[in-house]
């Protein structure tokens, strides 16, 4: 019956499913939607009579669903406005991942319909499924330069059950256990009820085994803590945006009134963080250095605002770019009031928004005002007998950075803006990151953002602290320092 109704608009099935697909994902985060987002295309290849009609489902459910969520964030896209040609580049290289990325699926379609026709028993189609799902996966992550944000892992990765699974069997296989959802729900359709029980057994078998291997919950109990206040100023307005040099003193009175309301709130506070730079322009060693921009500022002068506006015994952190022997770092900087003044320094750069690729470069397209190095000398930052290490914005997507950070660290910062988009949904793409790297590695992980979302989310996953996207607020939250 359901067959008979649906099969008539086979052709808008495709569509159907790219819809749902990205209705489950961010900015929207339908969660539920993931669950039968890929039914929709089960039936349209299964009702495909030909390799050219198989093609046309994966060539139309690509389109959609990539061209949603790539023409979103190329249209969102704001960079420096003096490099409009390297936006102009860097949007071009969208559309073309588009393209590319429609034909190869409408290719991989036909590679798929040609195996269907081969198996019609319910095990050979879960082996197909598996198979076809695996190399489609693959296939995407090379694509998109090791960056899965097309994945349902993100639709479901806030469920409890599912972060169980992710915490134990990583990104690949959640997404998959989704897969294996959408697989049941069209058995049922298709009144394959041996096959549904089947699957539904092993789905129940897999998550009753994820949660009897999860045992308990990481413990975080510890008799040492650190209070922290988060500033999530989320204006774009440039006249308020930073502070300014005047008669040789750094003034910035918007922040300093974010840092009264603090120490009159909240008392016991022993670190205020402030996610980006107070200054605009480059963090310098001295006076007397060279300078790149208007806004440079000096240690000194700095330290010398801190000195003056931040209580003795809190650590104020900001997230800047510092000039060093001719050479630019992206940093996380602890200052102390006293004078004192540690940092992380950015391990894993970003190309196009950390360096200009070399190809660019030779080719004369476009160079950023500045190209960072990499750091290579990080330690700790030690706290109250604990020890906090450091994520630098696009760092928070790199599993291998985050575990060689929990390796040597009680808590780790990460700290970020996603100013170059002016919507939410890569904010949001990279909150969830920040969960998947505390389910990873068992660690608090604090977000720090200018544009949020803001949260404090301990290392089985659960979120402490936590302020929207968009909100101008200030987060505290206490964070247990145990190792």
């Amino acid at each position: 019956m359901i067959e008979a109704r649906i099969r008539p608009y086979r052709y808008l099935l495709p569509v159907a499913s790219a819809v749902l697909y990205v209705l489950s994902l961010p900015p929207y985060t339908f969660f539920y939607l993931s669950f039968v987002a890929w039914v929709p295309l089960f039936f349209a290849f299964v009702w495909s009579d030909s390799k050219k009609e198989a093609f046309f489902v994966g060539v139309s459910f690509a389109l959609v669903l990539f061209g949603i969520q790539l023409v979103s964030l190329v249209s969102g896209f704001r960079w420096l406005p003096d490099l409009w040609l390297f936006a102009m580049v860097a949007k071009g290289f969208m559309y073309l991942l588009w393209v590319g990325v429609t034909v190869l699926t409408g290719i991989f379609s036909v590679a798929v319909y040609w195996m269907l026709r081969r198996c019609s028993s319910g095990p050979c189609l879960v082996v197909v499924a598996f198979l076809s799902y695996l190399i489609y996966a693959l296939t995407l992550k090379v694509f998109f330069f090791n960056i899965p944000f097309f994945s349902l892992t993100y639709a479901v990765i806030e469920l409890d059950a599912f972060s169980a699974v992710y915490a134990r069997w990583g990104f690949e296989v959640t997404a998959f256990s989704v897969f294996m959802i959408n697989m049941l729900l069209f058995f049922l359709c298709r009144k394959k009820y041996k096959s549904a029980l089947v699957g539904f057994t092993v789905l129940l078998l897999f998550f009753g085994l994820t949660v009897w291997l999860a045992g308990g919950e990481v413990s975080e109990s510890s008799d040492q803590s650190i209070q922290i206040a988060i500033i999530q100023d989320a204006s774009r307005d440039r006249e308020s945006l930073y502070g300014r040099v005047q008669d040789g003193k750094f003034s910035y009175p918007k922040l300093e009134e974010y840092v009264s309301q603090i120490v009159q709130q909240a008392s016991g506070t022993d670190m205020i963080i402030y996610p980006l730079a107070p200054w605009d322009g480059i963090l310098l060693p001295d006076e007397s250095s060279n300078r790149y921009f208007p806004g440079d500022v000096s240690v000194a002068v700095f330290q010398d605002w801190v000195r003056r506006y931040i209580p003795p015994g809190i650590v104020f952190v900001t997230w800047h770019v510092t000039a060093e022997n001719g050479r630019f770092y992206n940093d996380i900087g602890y200052w102390y009031p006293d004078g004192r003044y540690q940092r992380y320094r950015k391990e894993k750069l970003f190309p196009f928004l950390d360096y200009t690729p070399q190809w660019m470069l030779d080719r004369g397209i476009v160079s950023l005002p500045y190209d960072a190095s990499a750091g290579n000398d990080n330690t700790p930052f030690l706290y109250n007998g604990g020890r906090i290490g450091g994520l630098v914005c696009s760092e928070v997507m790199d599993t291998q950075i985050a575990k060689k950070q929990a390796t040597e660290n009680d808590i780790l910062l990460a700290i970020g803006s996603e100013s170059f988009v002016i919507d939410k949904t890569v904010s949001q793409y990279n909150y969830l990151n920040t969960k998947m790297r505390a389910l990873e590695t068992g660690k608090t992980i604090v977000r720090a953002n200018k544009f949020g979302p803001s949260a404090v989310i301990d290392g089985n996953g659960k979120v402490r602290a936590y302020v929207p996207y968009g909100k101008e607020e200030i987060l505290y939250s206490s964070i247990s320092l145990s190792r």
